[in-house]
């Protein structure tokens, strides 16, 4: 009779950690949909820039950094000028010819012997911080401007809204900026990307995902 009792106990607490397993693995299914359909909204108002070095020698991250403030000095007033993400796209398009060879001209100039190529396509970034908004890890558009070999370390920020403009440090977001994103998103969105507004709670539901996706791999 005792032995009944203990092998009922020991099942009964099997199935309460089962079901509890369930649930949180649910949880965890559930945040991760939120967080991915979230970030999906918000990489669609938005367009960022992104420098890839060529090495990580210090000649090549210093060239970078050349190339990186002559392009941002040369699409800023374009990009202070568009209004939507649609108009930015096609100013960027119209310019990626001339960010080339702006980019080139650079490497010329400090005597690289390399070339550089500027893009505008999908791709991935981690979760970063401009000012005071967090923006959650994810694929988004971006102007891609790869030097060289593109091994080295590089260099992001959101170029519409210009989020990162005003200098190279990212540390100070334009107000108009913000505006245009406010205006792009919906009141959740935009307020998952303010720290001061619940952005670090968002950023913990974002790392979230990546500990479901592990569990799952």
């Amino acid at each position: 009779m005792e032995g009944n009792k203990k092998r009922g106990y020991q099942e009964y607490l099997m199935m309460a950690g089962l079901a509890a397993g369930i649930v949180f693995v649910w949880t965890l299914f559930s945040v991760y949909c939120k967080n991915v359909q979230m970030q999906r909204d918000i990489s669609d108002a938005v367009i960022r820039f992104h420098v890839i070095a060529n090495s990580d020698s210090k000649e090549d991250q210093r060239i970078k950094y050349q190339v990186r403030d002559r392009i941002l000095g040369r699409v800023q007033s374009a990009m202070e000028r568009a209004q939507t993400k649609e108009e930015a796209e096609e100013i960027l398009s119209a310019q990626l010819a001339a960010i080339t060879e702006e980019a080139n001209q650079i490497l010329l100039e400090e005597g690289a012997d390399y070339q550089a190529e500027a893009v505008l396509e999908h791709t991935k970034f981690p979760v970063k911080t401009y000012g005071d908004l967090t923006f959650p890890a994810g694929e988004y558009e971006a102007v891609r401007v790869v030097l060289g070999t593109g091994k080295g370390h590089n260099w992001w920020c959101v170029m519409f809204p210009t989020l990162c403009l005003v200098d190279g440090t990212c540390e100070k977001v334009p107000k108009q900026s913000k505006k245009k994103l406010k205006k792009a998103l919906t009141k959740k969105e935009y307020h998952s990307l303010l720290k001061e507004e619940g952005g670090v709670l968002y950023e913990y539901r974002f790392r979230l995902e990546e500990l479901f996706l592990e569990i799952f791999s």
